[in-house]
Order: C-alpha cells, then structure tokens, then sequence
C-alpha cells in the first residue's frame, strides 16, 4: 500500500503536481513553477482550453492539474478520485516513486484525490512467480495543504487497507477460499484490532444454538464477534456458507 504523510514544504528533489481549480489558473506564480512555465500554463489553458500539463526538469517531473469543478461535491470528489488514478498511471509511466501534492483547492478534493492514487495502486501478486511483476513502481505521497492535518491522513489509510484486504480475499481462487479459510482470514485481521473473534465449527454450531433442523457440513463456519460496531456489549453472528462455488453471508444480532 502506498504510504501518506504531510510535509510543510515541497522538496527540489522530489517530482510534484499541482492541482488547482479553473478559477485559480491565474493566481499560479513562480515558486515551484518557473514564469516562463506558469505563463505556459496559463496561455494554453487560456487559449487551448489544455488542462494537463508535465515538465521533464531531468532530476523530477513537475505535473499540473486544472480540474473544472461543478460544485456538487460528491461528484467532484470522484473526479479528483479518477484524476488521481490517471496521475499514478503516468507516474508508472515515468518511473515516479514519490510524488508531493501542491493545491488551494478544498482539502476533501486533495484528499480524494489521495484516495484515489492509493486505492488504484492495489495489485494482487499472491500467485506471480516473475519478481519483477510483483512490483509496483510508485511508493509514497506527500501532501502540502494547510487545511489538511496528519490525522485526517489516517481515514484514508483505514479506507484503503480495508478496500486491499477485501480485494484480496475476492481475488483468491475458489480452490483456495472456502468457509473454513475465510474464517481463518477473518480472525487474523481481527487480531489487528480489539474486536474478538470466535469460529464456530461443524461441532459446536451442531449443538443447536445457530441452525436448527439443518445437516451442517465442513463446509459452513459461524464467526461470533465481539465488540464489534456501536457498543462494545453488542455480539453478532456472522455466518457464511461455501456451496456451488458460492459463499453466503448473513449477519444477525444475539443479546444474549
């Protein structure tokens, strides 16, 4: 997974984009961008209505982005999403590895722009036997944004694991991911929180107390987890089944 973190200044060395909205093409000035080239940009947006720009300046790449915004912010929110899917497919394509964020626009935009970078990063290399196809070129992301803080960072990391690890176990051959293994993917990624998990298997979910009236096979397991959404006195039961290359799931509550 791409790694995240905020900086407060950009570096020389590192490549950078610059993401701004089409109201402020006109306040870009020289810092990052030379005048010559922040005259470019203005020029070409102005007259060719061009909104990408790449600078090759041989030691990092400098990008910039004028996103036309529509306002309503669910859909612009995707926009920079996708926008930031196709910068980490042109950074692939440079041999970028570490990318800086420059951007006035609203901190939810450079955030989902974020999100957007690292969650098509996602690759899954369980089964390559060729190295060099199990590497994924781009590394790190670093925001420079007054209005975003290191803790707003951390939603997005939570976000993204979770998006990788569910891909994973979705990517997973049928020969591989059955009740029995989900169950044992599911109780490893709980040890990484507080929640508790219990597996109920063929013996004890027999008994009675989940399914009534019903042959269980090897094939059907119960999850029983505890402090698990709103109260930590809340249990639910989660409880899948493997048959005909299927896996339901169904969760419910238990008081008791």
């Amino acid at each position: 997974m791409i790694s995240i973190d905020k900086i407060q200044t950009i570096k020389e060395d590192y490549s950078v984009i610059i993401l701004c909205n089409k109201e402020n093409v006109n306040s870009l000035s020289e810092g990052i961008l030379s005048k010559k080239q922040a005259d470019y940009v203005k020029n070409e947006y102005a007259e060719k209505n061009v909104d990408h720009f790449s600078f090759n300046e041989l030691s990092r790449y400098i990008f910039v982005n004028i996103v036309d915004e529509c306002g309503i912010a669910y859909k612009d929110a995707e926009n920079y999403r996708r926008l930031g899917a196709r910068i980490l497919s042109l950074c692939d394509e440079k041999h970028v590895k570490d990318l800086q964020i420059e951007s006035d626009c609203h901190r939810d935009m450079v955030i989902a722009f974020a999100e957007g970078m690292m969650i098509s990063s996602y690759v899954f290399d369980n089964y390559k036997t060729d190295p060099k196809r199990c590497i994924h070129p781009f590394d790190n992301l670093h925001i420079k944004h007054n209005d975003i803080k290191v803790e707003d960072l951390e939603p997005i990391r939570i976000v993204v694991e979770a998006t990788e690890k569910c891909r994973d176990l979705v990517n997973e051959p049928v020969t591989v991911i059955n009740a029995e293994t989900l169950a044992a993917s599911i109780a490893t990624m709980a040890q990484e929180t507080d929640i508790k998990v219990e597996v109920w298997h063929k013996e004890k979910i027999e008994k009675g107390f989940f399914i009534k009236k019903k042959e269980i096979t090897r094939e059907e397991n119960i999850l029983l987890f505890q402090n698990f959404i709103i109260h930590k006195s809340n249990k639910f039961y989660f409880h899948h089944q493997y048959n005909n290359n299927k896996i339901s799931i169904s969760l419910s509550n238990a008081k008791n």
